[in-house]
């Protein structure tokens, strides 16, 4: 999609939102990934209060008003799957690849 967005004018100005062809829980995409990489992963949610500490302490460029937004869009998004818009078929002529089709495609770059 930057290829073509770099290549031609006719996405100039568009805010596109790229989704894959499925929505999917952070839950269910780290089961993928475990499919992929064959090996052990889990996913664990933790308290606002814990999550915003630990992304400040690690990230410490990060404005806590970014994390208290972001944490904020998060929560909102427990226990729902993620948008899927069409995007990617309308601008590509091609439908989306799954995230599956990624996490393989990419599994050695978690491996390293």
């Amino acid at each position: 999609m930057a290829v073509r967005a770099l290549l031609d004018d006719d996405l100039l100005g568009q805010a596109l939102s790229m989704t894959g062809p499925e929505g999917l829980t952070m839950a269910e995409q780290v089961e993928i990934l475990v499919r992929a990489l064959e090996r052990p992963l889990r996913f664990e949610e933790i308290g606002p209060e814990a999550a915003k500490q630990a992304m400040l302490s690690v990230h410490a460029w990060m404005k806590e008003a970014a994390v208290d937004s972001l944490l904020s869009y998060l929560a909102h998004s427990v226990g729902h799957s993620a948008p899927v818009t069409q995007e990617v078929p309308r601008v590509l002529g091609r439908p989306a690849r799954t995230f599956a089709q990624w996490a393989e495609d990419h599994a050695d770059a978690f491996r390293a």
